[in-house]
């Protein structure tokens, strides 16, 4: 006899170092910083996903207080009025979010002058490109459905405009007013979010998408989504915002040429 402890001899791997431990509550708490961290991120994705359904739905009540003022009456001005209140919300907000909010300069927007003319000129040589996959895009849709059989309000308003100052007050909307205030928002400050918290491909797709989607026309999702998804990929290649502004420019004076050409 030894004189030693007269207990039940341990199990043999309890003698050995454990390999393995038991994770405890507190190991599975998020630190309070990387928490924290995290909710910034989602509020930023949010946030900038959030801007065109509020101008949306600002703009909209603006139309109706706009249509009752005129007596019910609507036309190419409403249209003209409709449009520059768009335009000036989505400026206005994506810039407050962008450079007040979140301290962001027209650099990381994508509009540092230095890249001012070798964006335009890649815009102009990319847009036609463009025009095309969006026409692709379209062709594929007509597999399926006729589009002719639903025209948009704007393709109608461009058909039946007949003095010149209206043709001209739609083509300004078209080639400049909408590609600058879209492209600020979409592709300056909408994708480099989208990008940044889930990838380059994925916030090329996803921005392509919400961009088709906010057109609020679903038979020309697919269509409008290539046609983001290729102005997204513009702007990654080329670093400015210039090049998206005028390759978007040039597809829609494309396509407002075609149809001031075929009207009848």
């Amino acid at each position: 006899m030894d004189g030693g402890c007269s207990f039940v001899s341990l199990p043999l791997f309890l003698h050995r170092p454990l390999r393995y431990s038991i994770p405890m509550a507190s190991d599975c708490v998020i630190p309070k910083d990387i928490f924290l961290g995290r909710v910034k991120k989602l509020n930023r994705v949010l946030a900038a996903i959030l801007v065109m359904p509020v101008v949306f739905v600002i703009n909209n009540l603006l139309a109706m207080i706009i249509y009752k003022v005129k007596g019910g009456s609507g036309g190419i001005w409403l249209f003209a009025a409709v449009s520059v209140s768009q335009a000036l919300l989505l400026i206005g907000l994506t810039l407050y979010l962008a450079v007040n909010r979140w301290k962001l300069s027209l650099a990381d927007l994508g509009l540092e002058g230095t890249r001012r003319f070798s964006g335009i000129v890649q815009g102009l040589v990319q847009g036609p490109l463009v025009f095309l996959l969006v026409s692709f895009g379209g062709i594929l849709v007509e597999l399926f459905h006729p589009l002719e059989d639903d025209v948009q309000p704007f393709t109608q308003m461009i058909l039946e405009a007949g003095a010149p100052v209206e043709i001209a007050i739609l083509c300004f909307f078209g080639v400049v007013l909408a590609p600058l205030s879209e492209e600020l928002y979409f592709r300056g400050l909408l994708f480099p979010v989208l990008r940044k918290h889930i990838g380059l491909r994925g916030g090329i797709l996803i921005s392509g998408f919400i961009f088709g989607l906010m057109h609020f026309d679903p038979l020309r999702l697919l269509p409008l989504a290539l046609g983001g998804m290729a102005l997204a990929w513009l702007y990654q290649k080329t670093g400015s915002l210039y090049s998206a502004i005028t390759a978007h420019g040039v597809w829609n004076g494309l396509m407002l040429l075609i149809l001031l050409l075929t009207r009848n």
